[in-house]
Formats: structure tokens, sequence, C-alpha cells
């Protein structure tokens, strides 16, 4: 057999370039593949092997319509939630992006509720209120279930899902007309399943300190007792199609941290601390180009931003610039020790060769990943495998003449009864989008956790069936799209379930024997595009420190 690697496994005696795989060609892969090129110099060996024939992961920009509409993640936070620039940001700088930053032209979006379009209330953390008033008749509260009992909320680290806490503390209205939406719009995932301490750890950290659930939102508000709003490792949440969910939701800080990237293609944001203390307002002018360096504008500039062209130009960038090789289309099957760093079986069942590194990133999703960490540790494999994924269809839409809310977009509430989650109308949310034509640029989410019923019907079958329910939900028949296209991305959301930092942390401790492997994507870290990006840059520097 004809080993096609055996040029870049062979070693070198004496003092050799180090030997580096990143496994996974997502956001995560291609940050640490960079930041162990900045580290280490033009010599190092790198290597990023992707099953897939193409780079990115869930960053992907389609040809569409005459013009391009991304496939996956649209946008990413522009700042941490202490003002720094966030990794995403300065990514984009690091690759020479940063006059390509656009920003939405609106933050306006709703929620659809009762047969009418509402403006998503402001003034909470991820959709649970502090105040009843602000919710403007959205939802009813159940503030007398709400008892200070003379205790905290939470205990020290205990976790719990959001929907149960909500539901126990201000009733069930308010999680299913406004939490389950904007979370939903983050994950495809319900709010009963999943983890306050991953999805919105803001809230978390302040309900083990006060004895309400109302204080502890006040106390995670911009500021309140319990800091930032953003909070999370990722800084703000990430939210489904409307762009800032947000017309006031803040975010509470998700481990997410922008644009949902490398495990989830939702694209959007629940808002930044700035909504929930007036609204996410972009700025027209900001709209049309950069403002200054990435992330490092105002305090109070655009939160948000993406990149003119197409977030695949980040990928691409970012990808020159790690000048690693490339192996596309390529498995890895199987990951083992050897006495002095991994050995990797990649390739086809039927011709595999084996290639020897000194240190591995594994930026895989959760299945993938337990499967090469079972020949590993057994243990970090178990932890790792737990995590499930939802599936979700995008509906891309091209209409002419259509009559369209003034709007970024709109989230659905699954007790609405409709098959679409979220809506983005990118012709009006970003200005380098619109068309002289006035061709609106539509994209609609459909897929919540557990339901796969809807997502068997055929491409053509998700089409009319998005154009029915949106023209019903925005209030006049939507006229027939002269391009439709539907993008399937399965196993594509994780679902983070009470516990899931613990089962990291436990995952990462098994690991510990193992110094020169590291994880890394949004299996671990959050699914939005700074977390990828910070995730991918932190498993970089724990092999960088391991081989020194």
């Amino acid at each position: 057999m004809v080993d096609t690697l055996g040029a870049y496994s062979a070693r070198v005696d004496g003092t050799r370039p180090a030997e580096i795989a990143v496994i996974g060609g997502g956001i995560a892969g291609l940050a640490a593949a960079l930041r162990l090129r900045d580290r280490l110099g033009r010599n190092a060996r790198i290597t990023v092997f992707e099953q897939s024939t193409r780079l990115g992961g869930k960053l992907r920009t389609d040809a569409f319509a005459g013009g391009y509409l991304e496939a996956g993640a649209e946008t990413f936070l522009m700042r941490d939630p202490d003002g720094s620039p966030s990794a995403a940001a300065e990514l984009a700088h690091r690759v020479g992006l940063t006059d390509a930053i656009r920003h939405p032209a609106t933050s306006q979006a709703a929620l659809a509720v009762d047969n009418a379009l509402r403006p998503i209330p402001r003034g909470t953390v991820m959709g649970v209120p502090a105040d009843p008033s602000t919710l403007d008749g959205v939802a009813r509260l159940a503030v007398e279930r709400d008892r200070d009992l003379g205790r905290p909320l939470l205990a020290p680290d205990q976790d719990v899902a959001v929907g149960a806490l909500v539901r126990e503390r201000l009733g069930d209205e308010v999680v299913d007309r406004l939490v389950d939406p904007l979370l939903g719009g983050v994950y495809a995932g319900r709010a009963d399943d999943l983890s306050l301490a991953t999805t919105v750890p803001a809230l978390a950290r302040t309900a083990r300190i006060e004895p309400t659930l109302r204080a502890a939102v006040r106390a995670a508000l911009p500021g309140g007792a319990g800091g930032s709003s953003n909070g999370g490792p990722g800084g703000s949440m990430t939210s489904d199609e409307p762009g800032t969910a947000a017309g006031g939701s803040t975010a509470g800080g998700s481990a997410a941290g922008g644009s949902a990237a490398d495990g989830s293609p939702e694209v959007s944001h629940a808002a930044s601390g700035g909504a929930a203390s007036g609204g996410a307002a972009s700025g027209g002018a900001a709209s049309g180009g950069a403002a200054g360096r990435a992330g490092t504008g105002p305090a109070g500039g655009p939160p948000f931003g993406t990149i003119d062209g197409g977030l695949s130009r980040l990928v691409s960038a970012v990808a020159e610039a790690a000048n690693a090789r490339l192996m596309l289309g390529l498995p890895v099957r199987e990951l083992s020790r050897t006495a002095s760093g991994w050995r990797l079986l990649v390739g086809s069942t039927h011709d595999p060769s084996t290639v020897e590194v000194d240190a591995v990133v594994l930026a895989v999703p959760a299945r993938p990943a337990a499967r090469l960490l079972a020949g590993v540790d057994r243990a970090a494999a178990d932890e790792v495998g737990v995590l499930d994924y939802a599936n979700v269809a995008l509906v891309r839409m091209a209409v002419p003449e259509a009559e369209l809310p003034a709007l970024s977009g709109l989230l659905v509430p699954a007790v609405e009864g409709y098959a679409v989650k979220a809506l983005t109308i990118f012709s009006t949310k970003w200005d380098h989008l619109r068309r002289a034509d006035g061709i609106a640029l539509l994209r609609a989410s459909i897929g919540r956790y557990g339901d796969t019923a809807v997502l068997q019907r055929t491409d053509s079958e998700l089409i009319t069936l998005a154009r029915s329910e949106l023209g019903k939900l925005m209030g006049t028949p939507l006229p027939e799209p002269f391009a439709a296209d539907v993008v399937r991305w399965g196993g594509g959301l994780p679902q983070y379930q009470p516990g899931h930092l613990g089962r990291v942390a436990a995952a990462r401790a098994a690991l510990a024997g193992h110094p020169t492997l590291a994880l890394a994507g949004a299996a671990y870290d959050g699914v939005g595009i700074p977390a990828c990006v910070r995730s991918g840059e932190t498993a970089a520097e724990h092999l960088l420190d391991s081989l020194s």
C-alpha cells in the first residue's frame, strides 16, 4: 500500500518542527490551526483533517438568486461582556477583514403571538422578566409563586432546566410565549430541556445569590449586582433567525457568544446587553462599513457584525493565514497513543493510512469525538458522547414585490402551532444585501428538538409550507418566490442539558493524563462564532504549553 501521507509523517532526528493534527475543519479547528501557526512559526507542520469536502463547518455562503446568502451562521458578536473585542472580531482583524465588517441596519424583531407580531419585550434575561409591566401583554406572570424563602434559588453548584425554574417561579406563559422561542431560536431545543448554567449563565450565577427569580433577573441585567448581562464564557447569546431577537431581551450570557457556528447552523442573536437598556440599535451609519478596528469601537457601538461577501470569506482567510496542510474528504477513523505522541488512522476503510504527530486538537462534534476518544480514555468518551443534537432545515427564498414588516425577523413560539420557528429578512436586516430590484431575501427555520416528522418532508413541501405559514404570520400572502431552496443541517444544534458544564469538565479532567490532546468546538464551549474561535485558540494554547 502506498501511504500518501508518508512524507508528512516522516520523523526528523534532533530538533525538528512540531507536527500537529487538527481534526475538524470548522471555525474552531481553523482558529486553532492559525493560533498554532502564529505561535510556532512557519516551520511547524500543521495539518487539518476534514471529513467533508469543504472547510467552515456551519459557516457556509452560497450563490443564491443572482447574489449570495448564508447557509448557516450569518453574524457574530463584536464585543465580549467586558467591552473588549470578541474573539471573532479579533480573528477578522487578524486575517485582514476589518474593512469588510458590516453591521445590521435594524435590530427590530418580533414575536408572533395571538395572530399578531408583537415587539420582543425589553428588560428581560433571555425572556425572563424582572418587571411584569415590561411584557406588554405578551405573557402573564404568576408573580405570587416567586416568594422569598430566605435562601438563594439555587445551591452553589446546582444546575436546572431553564423551563423548570421559570415555570415554578413565574408560571407557564412566560416560558411558552417568550423564554422557549428565544432559547429555541438558539438551539432548536426546548426551555424545559436546556441547562440554565450553560445557556443563561449570568442568570444562573445570580440565582445562586438571590432569593427570588425576579431579583436574580434584576441582578443579571446591565448595571445589576450580578455583573455583565452577557455573562457567559462566550459572551452574548446567539439566537435564531431574527437578528437580535430582540428589541430588547438581553442574552444573559450563553456559552454561545455570537452567531452560532461549529455545532449550530442557527444564525442571529438574542440581543446584547445594550438591548436590555434600550435596544440593540445598530446605528444606520455603521451599517455601511467597519467602525474602525474590529470590535475596538466605542462601547455603545454596533454589537453585531458580519462579513461583506459572506462568512465563507472569513473561513478562507483564516485557512490561508494558517497555512496548514488541508486534507479534505479524509476522515480520521482512529486515534491512539504512541510512545511520543499520537497515531491517526485516516482515509477509507479499504485503504487507510497512518499518520503520527506530536499533538492533536480534536474539533469535531460530540459523537465522532466520542468515537475517537473511545480508544484513548473511555471515561472521557462517555462524558462527551452524552451530548445530543437537534436537526433543522433552513428555507431560503427570494421573493419579488413582497409586503413585509420593517423587521429584521421574527420568532414563533411552539405553542402557536406553526412549523416555522423563526424568520430572518436578510434584505431588511443588512443594507449591503438590499437589492435595487426590490427582491426580498428571506430565510425561515423549521425544526425543533424531538420533532422529526416535519423534516421528513421533501424540499418542495418545506418551501410550500414555509411560504404558507409566513404569509399567515405576517398577515398577507407571500408572493411566489423566483428562487428558493432548503439547507438541511442534520445533527447541527447541540442540546445542552442540565449538567453539561460538569460533563465537559469531567471529560477534560479524564484527559489530563494526555496533555497533548485538546478538545475544542461547540460540543464543549458554546455555539457562537466567538465561543468556537476562543475554544479553538484555547485548545491551541493548551497544546503549546504541553509541547514546551
